[in-house]
């Protein structure tokens, strides 16, 4: 029997959204600059949304009707340090677009194409954060053991579609004489240094511990209730594990990096959240459901007050 309570009234209801949409808006409106890097972030922030809510209409995440994935995309997104600049957003917009053909290509034995597709997206959004790359591992893993689509056609269709971007990169170069500073500059973001903590500003801080609050007890609930799951949702949510902690093991090994990991990290965070949320039952679900929104709104209210000079 489905709950009438706060939290499955919330997570339900077709105003959430829009409701969200608004508020987080008129934030990002209030406290971004109007340059066209500004605006430019914001509307990839608007693309994304979008795309959260065709991920989860295309391939239905939820076993219910709701808007909680691209709700607690834009609450998160809006949580994190504001700093984006567009190299950061235009990384976070490639993941979320991979995700697409990713999910499509379940148990698709020929279907090389959408492959093509999922590496076209990664090296894109590499191209800006180089180490990206190393997503292919754990997503050929999640080919392999939970989509169930690896073979030697969708293995070398991945690996050309990371190359095609690459090759139009280094035409463009070639044609304009800058092909040796553009691999110099690739090449100096594989460099790996030791994990560096006490450079990192509050608000990095303050993001990470909320992804990492609000995702570890998500993935728990995930794997606890995949059984209510449908085959294929369940895979696609343990797809999303694999990515999430893949993602988190980097912040936590690379924390100096956190500008490009956060906005990857909140494209995995919003479905597994939105999973935990709506579909969570009983008192404990009601109380960290409030729990975890009071503490966005803080982070919220927080970043604000700062940017504002109120509190330092």
């Amino acid at each position: 029997m489905r709950e009438s309570n706060l939290r499955s009234r919330i997570t339900t209801s077709t105003a959430t959204l829009p409701v969200v949409a608004i508020l987080c808006g008129t934030i990002w409106a209030a406290n971004l600059d109007t340059t066209p890097t500004g605006t430019g972030v914001v509307a990839l922030v608007a693309v994304m949304t979008y795309l959260m809510v065709e991920l989860n209409a295309r391939h239905a995440l939820l076993r219910v009707r709701s808007r909680m994935v691209s709700t607690m995309f834009l609450l998160v997104a809006t949580a994190l340090p504001w700093a984006l600049t567009l190299t950061e957003a235009l990384t976070a917009t490639a993941l979320t677009a991979m995700l697409f053909p990713l999910f499509a290509v379940y148990q698709g034995g020929r279907r090389p194409g959408l492959v093509y597709y999922m590496g076209v997206c990664l090296a894109i959004g590499s191209m800006a954060y180089p180490p990206m790359l190393l997503l292919s591992l754990p997503l050929l893993a999640a080919m392999a053991i939970f989509l169930r689509v690896l073979n030697a056609r969708h293995f070398f269709a991945l690996l050309f579609g990371m190359v095609t971007p690459y090759w139009i990169a280094a035409a463009w170069g070639l044609w304009q004489g800058c092909a040796d500073a553009m691999a110099d500059q690739w090449l100096q973001q594989w460099t790996f240094t030791a994990p560096c903590y006490d450079a990192l500003p509050a608000p990095a801080i303050t993001g990470a511990a909320l992804i990492a609050g609000i995702s570890v007890p998500a993935i728990v609930h995930t794997l606890r209730t995949a059984y209510n799951d449908k085959i294929r949702t369940r895979m696609y949510f343990y797809t999303l594990t694999v990515l999430h902690l893949t993602l988190l093991g980097a912040l936590a090994t690379q924390p100096q990096h956190y500008a490009m990991l956060l906005p990857l990290l909140t494209v995995t965070t919003a479905p597994l959240a939105a999973h935990h949320f709506t579909l969570s039952r009983g008192r404990s679900a009601l109380l960290w459901f409030i729990i975890c929104l009071t503490a966005i709104a803080a982070v919220i209210i927080g970043k604000i007050c700062i940017l504002h000079g109120i509190v330092r």
